[in-house]
């Protein structure tokens, strides 16, 4: 019992510091202090929309902001995640009719 309650506790730490680990790296490059290279799993940078990446990756940063002051609305996460949807939609269109 005491082994499982202890593991959980080491579960739940990794949990939370991979979080943080993964927030404060989103937040660097949103701000600019780290390039989107050491964010972006390179396996899947050639099919998405840089532009609308980094738009879904300011919002994800937003909406784990400390302070609810600086959090987006539901109503403005879904508009800026439809403004990319929309954006990455229309360059997969441009880009498979010129391939075409």
């Amino acid at each position: 019992m005491h082994y499982q309650l202890t593991f959980s506790i080491y579960i739940k730490y990794l949990t939370i510091l991979s979080f943080h680990f993964f927030y404060l790296k989103a937040k660097d490059v949103v701000s600019g202090k780290k390039p989107l290279e050491e964010f972006i799993d390179p396996r899947v940078r050639d099919d998405v929309v840089i532009e609308d990446f980094v738009l879904i990756l300011k919002i994800a940063v937003l909406c784990v902001a400390s302070s609810s002051v600086g959090r987006p609305t539901i109503k403005d996460v879904f508009e800026e995640m439809d403004k990319a949807l929309r954006n990455t939609t229309i360059k997969v269109q441009i880009l498979s009719s010129t391939i075409a």
